[in-house]
């Protein structure tokens, strides 16, 4: 029978993400089947990030469920989780990069050696000394250092929370169409959405009130799922 901890992970956790992991791919394919060019495959990228973690993810909690007992793997698979999660974001930062296009070039081979800079980065800021623990004795619950969240909470605004706002508002300043720019809105909705997900699951597994890990719980599902809606709906449909 499922203790009560057990229980959590199951209905809070497990089964919406499986069902967000749904809606990432729905939407990947949709984006695939309407256009093919490298604008969109950076979008798709960011969407199918979402996907892989959220199935990993679950992966990880049904080990934990099913009492697996290789600590290895089980430990392999956050660490994947915790990388993916981090370097998604890199992706929708040259979409809407791109999608500036005044005054601003950036080739395949530009857009390549960011990704793999941000991503061997994020790669450091992971495998910083005790930046993630495990008390494997209270259900394999993870620990953030202090000084993990603090590097990953610069790192993260100065190279993705900046640059992406001050994009997304050069390209809503210069719409003119009034209908495209209402829509435009839900896309920086949706955009800072995706983004206060990333600084509120990084504080849920630094500070463990238990208050707020229930309600982080619940909000980071809705988070989710309304900033990926969003982004598709406010600015995909228009191409």
């Amino acid at each position: 029978m499922l203790n009560q901890v057990e229980s959590t992970r199951l209905f809070i956790v497990l089964i919406p993400q499986s069902a967000a992991a749904l809606i990432y791919l729905l939407i990947s394919y949709i984006l695939l089947k309407r256009k093919k060019d490298w604008l969109i495959y950076f979008l798709v990228s960011t969407y199918f990030h979402l996907f892989l973690v959220s199935i990993i993810n679950n992966g990880f909690i049904v080990l934990i469920l099913i009492d697996f007992q290789n600590t290895l793997i089980i430990k392999s698979l956050y660490y994947i989780i915790s990388f993916l999660t981090l370097f998604g974001y890199i992706f929708l930062l040259l979409f809407i990069v791109l999608l500036y296009k005044t005054e601003i070039t950036l080739t395949l081979k530009h857009c390549l050696i960011i990704i793999l800079i941000y991503g061997a980065i994020s790669i450091l800021l992971i495998f910083i000394p005790d930046s993630i623990s495990f008390n494997i004795e209270k259900n394999w619950n993870i620990q953030f250092s202090f000084i993990f969240m603090i590097s990953v909470y610069i790192f993260f605004t100065l190279v993705i929370f900046i640059p992406m706002n001050i994009y997304s508002i050069r390209i809503y300043l210069s719409i003119e169409d009034g209908y495209l720019k209402k829509r435009f809105k839900y896309f920086l909705i949706g955009v800072l959405s995706f983004i206060f997900d990333l600084y509120g699951a990084i504080l849920y597994n630094t500070w463990h009130n238990p208050i707020y890990r229930n309600i982080w719980s619940i909000i980071t599902f809705f988070l989710l799922i309304s900033s990926a809606i969003l982004i598709y709906y406010g600015i995909v449909k228009n191409f």
